[in-house]
């Protein structure tokens, strides 16, 4: 697959994904804006699958948000 194949991306994305679900369950993040970040990565999810240009855009969106307020993003293999 080169990087450009949609279903490449689509996977990236998914993996991206299930980080970002899991970095949730961090004590470093507040209990009063845990629901708001879960509700942007539904919205997410659900863009997903239909554009995965425009959720890829809101993902990092999401991990410079997270990153601003919480602190850096968990490697994979946290």
């Amino acid at each position: 697959m080169t990087p450009q194949d949609p279903d490449d991306r689509a996977a990236r994305l998914g993996d991206d994904l299930k980080l970002a679900f899991r970095a949730l369950a961090s004590p470093d993040v507040a209990e009063d804006r845990r629901p708001d970040w879960h509700r942007r990565l539904i919205a997410i999810t659900n863009s997903a699958k239909h554009d995965v240009a425009t959720a890829e855009g809101r993902m990092a969106r999401w991990w410079a948000d997270f990153e601003a307020e919480v602190g850096p993003r968990p490697h994979a293999g946290d």
